[in-house]
């Protein structure tokens, strides 16, 4: 049903920018080689940082990425203070605007001070988004990302191939589903300072201004440049919205409505990636992201829209259907049983089915991708200082099993248990990892073995 395979999908080597005391140094940070990786990879691959940090009294919650990320806040304070230099023509007037907003903050509504951090919010976030876009790194790491999503993608075609349960009437249509997913996968537009400036245009603020005059004429300036101006096909009512707010913080998504996958420009850097990193790193990390949200669009709710992210009930129908439910049945089971971290009351395996269909199998993606990129890249000669007796591929798994590191408080716990669709991340990292077979056999796991139990699922 499907050609043999295009090795050219693979012919690129990023070998040449990896930096190996750089990656020591980063793996220093969450790895604890003190633990049995057989025994609980996800202390394994988190324990040094777990150790090494610790809630504070205030905190629902902390991760290790929070603690290398320049969020918005930060930029925003740089920026007043002119610690960071920008060139858009806006900046004078959104500093007056948000020294306005200090000085008659307590004299204003609510809904007052809302508007006017919003409209200092959509400026500060362009400026942010562009601050992180055109540096050199964060180009690299597109190159490289979409080398990955190329491959990732054409290893689930290959993977729905295989399923001898999939009629292949079916299979054909799945393979037209992925060849149609679509990417937004920088938002560019946002961070174009050009585009920034023309949907401000018509922005102006009077320092000596009552807050009455100030309110309306912002809302006039809202209300006309989001219905009026256009630029380059970019309309600035997009612009002057939550959706250049959402795009300023860290996520990935897959629309299953759409069949189309994005992610964020913040989340495209340090501590997640870098180009300096082997690929095993970034496999682990983002190849393993990129396939958890496709894979979205063939879970249990995914399944049931066809290629144009249409709601279709002949999509997904007949004995690959039963077979679907079976197979997905036996992850319910499986995370039914599994504690929710330190609490004394187990998963809900049905609320996280689908994140966990994800898990299960965007592992089999990404490994599969890497392993086939690493037959001829330089990379399978590259040893990392303090980490020689690491594998390529058992790096990729530590790649795999740092995406979760965090503390949660039990209150945080509680309330996650009944509503976050996704596992707690020991079980989320370590479930995942002891269903599949190459994890087990790369780090040499007895059968029978926490991270290697005899009964699998596997649906993907």
């Amino acid at each position: 049903m499907l050609q043999e395979e295009d090795s050219s999908i693979y012919n690129k080597d990023f070998s040449e920018n990896i930096n190996s005391t750089f990656t020591s140094e980063y793996l220093d940070i969450i790895v604890d080689k003190s633990v049995d990786p057989c025994k609980d990879f996800y202390q394994f691959s988190c324990g040094k940082w777990l150790k090494s940090n610790s809630l504070s009294e205030n905190d629902d919650s902390i991760s290790f990425d929070s603690d290398f990320v320049y969020n918005i806040e930060d930029f925003k304070k740089d920026l007043f203070s002119k610690r960071i230099r920008t060139k858009s023509k806006v900046l004078s007037n959104i500093e007056e605007l948000n020294n306005y907003l200090e000085k008659n903050r307590k004299k204003m509504t609510e809904s007052d001070e809302t508007l006017i951090k919003d409209v200092i919010g959509y400026a500060v976030s362009s400026m942010y988004l562009e601050h992180i876009y055109n540096t050199k790194e964060f180009q690299k790491n597109i190159k490289i990302l979409r080398f990955i999503m190329k491959g990732i993608k054409n290893e689930l075609k290959y993977l729905f191939n295989e399923k001898q349960w999939l009629e292949d009437k079916l299979k054909i249509k799945l393979m037209e589903k992925v060849d149609e997913i679509t990417y937004d996968t920088d938002h560019a537009d946002f961070a174009n300072l050009t585009i920034l400036d023309f949907c401000y245009k018509h922005f102006k603020i009077y320092k000596k201004e009552n807050i009455k005059k100030t309110v309306s004429r912002i809302k006039k300036f809202l209300n006309y440049s989001r219905s009026n101006l256009i630029i380059d096909d970019f309309q600035c009512r997009d612009f002057l919205s939550d959706s250049i707010t959402r795009a300023s913080s860290e996520d990935a998504s897959y629309a299953p409505s759409g069949n189309l996958y994005s992610f964020s420009i913040p989340s495209i850097r340090y501590p997640n990636i870098h180009s300096s990193f082997p690929m095993s790193l970034i496999y682990g990390y983002f190849g393993y992201t990129f396939g958890h949200e496709i894979l979205h669009g063939f879970d249990n709710d995914g399944i049931e829209f066809d290629h144009r992210g249409e709601e279709n009930e002949t999509f997904f129908t007949g004995k690959s259907k039963k077979e679907f439910k079976k197979l997905s049945k036996c992850f319910v089971n499986q995370y039914n049983k599994e504690k929710y971290g330190k609490l004394d009351v187990k998963h809900n395996g049905t609320l996280t089915l689908n994140e966990n269909i994800a898990d299960n199998g965007s592992i089999k993606l990404a490994h599969r991708s890497y392993m086939k990129y690493l037959e001829t890249a330089y990379e399978q000669h590259i040893k990392i200082p303090r980490y020689e007796k690491y594998s390529n591929e058992q790096l990729f798994f530590i790649g795999v099993g740092r995406n979760f590191c965090e503390h949660r408080s039990r209150e945080n716990d509680l309330n996650l248990q009944k509503s976050d669709p996704h596992s707690h991340s020991r079980t989320r990292t370590n479930l995942m990892l002891a269903n599949y077979k190459p994890f087990s056999k790369a780090f040499n796991c007895p059968i029978g073995a926490k991270m290697n139990p005899i009964k699998k699922c596997i649906l993907w």
